[in-house]
């Protein structure tokens, strides 16, 4: 964001050409009639931009007297959702604030800390009871399936329900297998770049690749998550196999890695290593974390989704909630906890991954597609987390 100079307001970078006029005309030689003109041209570079902000787009508006109307008014009557997934207080009343604005009228946040896997078995179990559970969930693709196995969540046509409101939830309605669909969204994606302190590397040092992290050089200086991600992601790709997965695993043991309990970024952002696999946080770096990131020539990445279980406690609220979180409320809700899926276009994850590969660099994108692969990864991970106990336990961790 830059300054306006003719205003003092705060302009963004697609004004700079307003910017330069208003510059150009305050320099003008003080003759009357380019004085005029000038006048003119700085009105005209104000005002165009000042136009533009108070004229914001405005949403389809919902048919009267049709099903979204309804499930709007339920909506209004139930007043609130809540969420079992961890947000911080600044997202809550962000996206609180957004609705009002979009709505017309209030719906109160709750947000629930709950890992994932405490959610699936809660919501399983409570509902199975007869009991009303959380009105959205964020469970893994493996989870998911979990849930509908027990038979606690449902198929909705999102597109059919929300599409002419929300036309970009068809982006969101790719959960990766057949077998999920309409149960869930698509809400964002774990990532697996490699993440390295900006104070001890120069971005031109990092590796580009996984086998460069088997380099020598990288001893006792790379950070890994013990519990075996993300080498199970490989799985998921044709390139890879057990053996060759396995492989990798060992020669990168004899580099010495640091091994934490999880892959949140805190060990390279203290420095006490230079390259951590995961932990790329924007929200770190905006606060001014000495970290960047780069995508390894195979980006691996979990997606995480965002499902209404059967037995919601508000389940109009829920259903509506979920589809506008997921399109017109996500821009606010990445703002503030800066997650996104790499498959929205206008995300920051996918713009750096085009970014990267506009700089000649190939890089492969590892979907996960088939529950075949699924299993397969789950066997790796648990391969690759006894592997990493052994090694602690030989070093006397």
């Amino acid at each position: 964001m830059r300054i306006d100079p003719c205003a003092g307001r705060r302009l963004s970078l697609r004004h700079h050409r307003s910017i330069g006029a208003c510059m150009r005309t305050r320099s003008t030689p003080p003759l009357r009639w380019l004085a005029v003109l000038g006048a003119l041209v700085l009105a005209a570079a104000c005002a165009a931009p000042r136009a533009a902000e108070t004229q914001p787009s405005q949403p389809p508006p919902i048919p009267s007297g049709s099903a979204l109307e309804h499930m709007v008014n339920a909506a209004r009557d139930e007043g609130e959702v809540e969420v079992w997934i961890d947000w911080e207080e600044e997202t809550v009343r962000a996206l609180e604030q957004k609705w009002q604005q979009d709505f017309g009228f209030p719906l109160r946040i709750t947000s629930v800390a709950m890992p994932a896997s405490a959610m699936t078995s809660r919501v399983i179990q409570e509902s199975q009871a007869g009991q009303k559970v959380a009105d959205l969930g964020q469970p893994s693709t493996g989870l998911l399936s979990q849930m509908i196995e027990a038979g606690v969540v449902e198929k909705t046509d999102w597109v059919e329900e929300f599409g002419q409101r929300f036309p970009g939830i068809s982006e969101a309605t790719d959960v990766f297998f057949t077998e999920l669909e309409g149960y869930a969204l698509h809400f964002w994606d774990v990532l697996y770049e490699f993440t390295y302190n900006t104070n001890l590397l120069r971005r031109e040092e990092v590796p580009t690749t996984w086998e460069g992290l088997a380099d020598p050089r990288w001893r006792g200086r790379i950070g890994i998550d013990a519990r075996g991600f993300p080498f199970n992601f490989f799985m998921h790709s044709p390139d890879w196999t057990e053996a060759t997965v396995m492989d990798l695993v060992q020669r990168l043991s004899r580099n010495d890695p640091v091994l934490a309990a999880a892959s949140r970024g805190q060990e390279v952002i203290a420095g006490e290593v230079a390259i951590q696999i995961g932990g790329c946080n924007r929200g770190d770096i905006a606060k001014g974390a000495p970290i960047d990131c780069i995508y390894p020539d195979y980006l691996l990445f979990n997606p995480l989704l965002a499902t209404v279980p059967k037995e919601a406690k508000h389940p109009n609220a829920a259903k509506l909630f979920a589809a506008w979180l997921m399109t017109d409320g996500f821009p606010t809700y990445s703002a503030n906890e800066f997650n996104g899926r790499i498959s929205n276009p206008n995300s920051a994850e996918a713009q750096e991954l085009a970014k990267q590969r506009a700089e000649g660099r190939r890089i492969t994108l590892v979907e996960q597609r088939s529950f075949a692969d699924v299993e397969k990864d789950r066997a790796v991970q648990r391969q690759v987390a006894e592997f990493w106990a052994g090694i602690q336990g030989t070093r006397g961790n």
